[in-house]
Formats: structure tokens, sequence, C-alpha cells
């Protein structure tokens, strides 16, 4: 036998469940990876920048302390030269930690080599400056400008590099959201419909030889036996039940056409005997004849009754192993109702995972507009050093316009309004770099919120497959509650010709007893000619109920059509 009709539902729905949590499973993961790319994208690219951005500041600031203590020895100046160093230090250690990359190792090493050599120039040229040798300090300045602006092309050709690769990071994270909501939206669709196709099938393989049974024994309760045989091609219980039918038909068939032969026979044996019976009353030689015959007679008859005895037992067997066949199927439908129940289970929860989902996809969004407000709060931040340069240029400005005015006595504090000029500039342009770094995170930021609400619209797609999945359970189960309903007719059917069986069984036994004792009769006429007579007119009594018996037996088999 092949699958059972047990097994194509197990088959069926484990199908349909394993395509709904395969979709569950790979949302979530798909959510997950989302999630992780944007941490990693926050907190490890835009971290490095925001790092090399300190170092060039910190570096700026010790430019300008070095400037304001070569002009007026301050203390306070050296100071924050120091403690500069140390946050330079520190920072310089946290971004040996997390850049993995042998080129930009390599650019951070030689940044961190131009800084310490411009610090160390930087005192060397406090050295000087202290022994009052002149050519010497100027030589140091010099070389220490040339370690600054070493330090500036590194530092800005490590911020060129991660800014790139943050880039490229943002790329491969769209290129993913893009590739996760197609291969989720092909997920759904094969989903639902192969879950469609499969309960298609399973439904017809199920419900159309079930209809052919269930017409096919309505016309046998019917007494038509000359139905045409049931063709059920399933390799299952339906078909098997389907081969026990047109047996079973079969043998009724030739059953029934044996009664009525038998019944003919049984007929024109009581008119033979009749007709004897009267001969004999003539005399008594007749009546011995009559006797030898009416004996022959009834054994032919009682051979015949035996005959139908044995064709009833037959048939009576067979309707009981159709009613057996009968039960087994309906226990399959219940066990077949079962399993949908537990199919119907398994789908809600799969749904209440893709309801998870959702909620973690909006949980993501709020992250997102949490990080479009931050980004907005560091556009404004960096406006505002903006101004303050531009502020601070207009200061430096007027600083040197004093200088100027001061002749000899303010060249020196002309050189550090030139610098502080100069760092403003810097500032003014690193500000409005990262205004730009900003608006392009808040573009992208917007872009993924996007991608989110897009891919949330689809998770929602994925609930209403997921309640259509739901309704097609309903659907099978309202098919199995129908071939229960079938298979009780079915039941209902067979019991009803189980009754009329027993009846003809029970008339053709009474037949029987009546052969037996006309049998008898006939054997103990042959003793007297007086018993004869006797024994003759009962006889004619066993000959008319036996007739009247053959008539009732061809009434009941005439019931049926073969």
């Amino acid at each position: 036998m092949g699958f059972s009709v047990a097994k194509k539902l197990y088959t069926g729905f484990i199908a349909v469940l394993l395509i709904l949590m395969a979709v569950g499973v790979i949302g979530y993961l798909a959510a997950m990876k989302l999630n992780n790319e944007y941490a990693f994208l926050l907190d490890d690219r835009v971290k490095k920048v925001e790092m090399i951005n300190e170092l060039i500041s910190i570096e700026k600031d010790i430019s300008i302390n070095s400037l304001t203590y070569f002009a007026f020895s301050e203390q306070r100046n050296l100071e924050e030269i120091k403690k500069k160093q140390k946050e330079f230090a520190d920072i310089h250690n946290e971004l040996s930690q997390i850049i993995k990359q042998p080129n930009n190792r390599r650019i951070l090493s030689e940044l961190e080599e131009a800084g310490s050599r411009y610090s160390d120039l930087v005192f060397k040229v406090f050295d000087s400056q202290e022994k009052g040798l002149q050519a010497q300090t100027a030589e140091y300045a010099d070389e220490a400008n040339k370690a600054e602006e070493v330090f500036k092309n590194k530092a800005l050709e490590l911020k060129e590099v991660q800014v790139s690769l943050m880039n490229e990071t943002r790329t491969d994270l769209n290129g993913f959201v893009r590739a996760m909501k197609i291969f989720l939206i092909i997920m759904v669709v094969a989903g639902v419909a192969l879950g469609g196709v499969i309960a298609y099938l399973i439904g017809k393989s199920i419900t159309v030889p079930v209809k052919k049974m269930t017409i096919a024994l309505n016309e046998v309760a019917a007494g038509n036996l000359q139905i045409e045989k049931v063709r059920i091609r399933n390799k299952d219980e339906i078909g098997e039940m389907g081969a026990a039918f047109n047996e079973m038909t079969e043998d009724l068939r030739t059953i029934l056409s044996q009664v009525n032969q038998s019944a003919l026979q049984l007929s024109a044996q009581s008119q033979e005997l009749s007709a004897s019976t009267e001969q004999s009353t003539a005399s008594s030689q007749m009546v011995a004849g009559a006797a030898e015959e009416n004996m022959r007679g009834s054994s032919e008859q009682l051979e015949l009754v035996g005959k139908v005895v044995v064709s009833m037992e037959e048939m009576t067997e067979g309707i009981k192993q159709i009613a057996k066949n009968n039960e087994e199927m309906l226990y399959s439908a219940e066990a077949v109702e079962a399993l949908i129940s537990e199919g119907e289970k398994a789908t809600e929860n799969v749904s209440s995972q893709i309801e998870d989902i959702h909620s973690s996809m909006q949980e993501t969004e709020e992250y997102m507009s949490i990080l479009e407000k931050h980004a907005t709060e560091i556009q404004r931040v960096t406006g505002l050093i903006t101004v303050i340069s531009e502020q601070t240029n207009l200061l430096a400005l007027n600083a040197a316009i004093e200088a100027a005015r001061a002749g000899e006595n303010g060249k020196g504090f002309a050189v550090v309004a030139e610098e502080v000029r100069k760092l403003a500039e810097q500032s003014k342009t690193s500000a409005a770099d990262i205004e730009e770094m900003v608006k392009e995170i808040q573009k992208d930021t917007n872009l993924a919120a996007s991608s989110i609400g897009t891919a949330s619209h689809k998770i929602e797609e994925g609930l209403s497959a997921s309640e259509t999945s739901r309704n097609v359970f309903k659907k099978i189960t309202d098919s199995v509650k129908e071939v229960g309903d079938k298979v009780e007719t079915v039941a209902a059917a067979v019991e009803e010709l189980e009754a009329m069986t027993g009846s003809i069984a029970e008339n053709a036994n009474q037949v029987r007893q009546i052969a037996e004792k006309t049998a008898a009769t006939a054997h103990d006429s042959s003793a007297a000619t007086e018993e004869q007579l006797a024994a003759i007119e009962q006889i004619t009594a066993s000959t008319q109920a036996l007739a009247t018996m053959a008539v009732e037996l061809q009434s009941e088999a005439s019931k049926f059509r073969v």
C-alpha cells in the first residue's frame, strides 16, 4: 500500500509548517543581522571617525598652547600641553586596539610618530628659547611646523579611509536590506501557493473517491447491483475499501442469482410435488410411486436450500467486512481531524513569532528616530563651532591689527594671532566636514527607517498569509467532517443491507426445515399405505407452504437488480 490518508495529511501539514517556520526564522535572523550591522556602523565606523577628529582637535590645542607659551611663557599653557598629550596617547591607544587592518595601522603609527615628533620639537623650541639660541629655535620651529603638517596629512588620510569604510558598510547594509525584502516576499508567496496546492491535492485525493463510494453504496442500498465497478486509484485505505466494495457487489450478484435460480427450482419442485400427491390419492401404488418421487424431490429441495443458506452466510460475511472497513475509515477521519487541530495550533504559534519580529522591527525604527535626533543635535553643535570659529577669526584679525600698531613689541603676538586665525579656519572647515557627514548619516538613517517600514509592511503581509493558512486548515476541517458524515451514511446503508440479508437467511432456514420435514415424511410414507395417505396430506400442506416460501424468496430477491 502507498501513502495512507493519515500519512498524506501528515506530509502536507508538515510541509506547510516547515515553510511558515522557515519564513519566521529567516525574518528573525534578518532583523538581528540588520540590528547588528547598524550597531557596527555606529559603534565602530562612526566612533573611529570621531576619535580621529578628537586627535586632530587635540593636536590643534597643543599647537595653540605652544604658540601661546612661546609668546607669553605662561605655566598654565605648558600644563595644558602635557594634559593634551596624555589625552592624545589615551585616544591613540584605544584606536590601536580597534583598528585591525594593516594599512590603517600603518597610517595610525605614522600619525602617532608625527605627533610625538611634533611634541618633542615643541619642547626643544622652548628649551632653545630659554637658552637664547635664536637660530636653533627657528630651526626647531620649522621642523615642528613640518611635523605638524605631516600629522595633519596622516590624520586626514586615516579619516578618509575610515569614512570610505563607513560608506562601504552603509552600501552593503542597504543591499542586504533590499535582498532580504525580496527573499521574504518570495518565501511568503511560495509558502501560500504551496500550502494551497497541498490542501487542494489532499482534499481532492480524499473527497473524490469517497464521493464515488457514497454514490455506489446508495445504489446498492436501493437494490441496484448492476452498477459498474468503482474505479479508485488511491493506494490507501480508501482504495482498499473500493476494492472490497467491488468484490462484495460481485459476490452479491452471484449469490442473488443462485437464490433466484433456487427459488425457481423450488417452485417447480413444489408444483411437481403437488401433482404427485393428487395422483397418489387414486391408488396406493401411485401413492407409493409418488412417495418415492416426493422423497427424491425433497432431497433435491434440501440440497438446494442448503446451497442458499451457504450463499447467504457468505454474503453476510462480506457485509460484515464492509462494515469493518467503514469503521476503520471513520477512525482515520477522526485522526485526521485531530491532526488538523494540531496544525491550526502550530500555525497560530508561527503567526505569534512573526508578530514578535514585527515588534522588533518597530523597536529598531524607534532607535533610528533617536539616532536621527542625535545627528540633528551634532549638526547644531557643529554650527555652533562654525560660529565660534568665525568669531575667533575676527578676534585674531583684531589682534593682528593691534600687534601691527604695537610695532616691534607686538611681533610675537602677531605670530600667535596668525596661528589662531589659521586654527579658527581649520576648525570651521572641520565643522563643515562634520556637518556634511551628519547630513549623510541623517539621509542614510531616513533611508534605513524607510526600509524598515517597508519590511514591517511585508511582515504584516506575512501575518495575513498566516491567517490565510489558518482559513485553509478550517476548510480542510470542514471537508474531513463532511467525509465523516458520508462514512456514517455508508454505515447506515450497510446496516440496512445486513438486516435484509439476515431476513433472507432466516427464510432460507425455514425452507430448509420444511424440506427436512418433507423428506422425513416421504420416508415414513413407504411403511404402509394408510400412513402414506396421511403423509400425502401432510406433504400436500408442506408443498403449499414450500410454494409460498418460494414466492416470498423470489419477492425478496427481486428487490435486487442483478
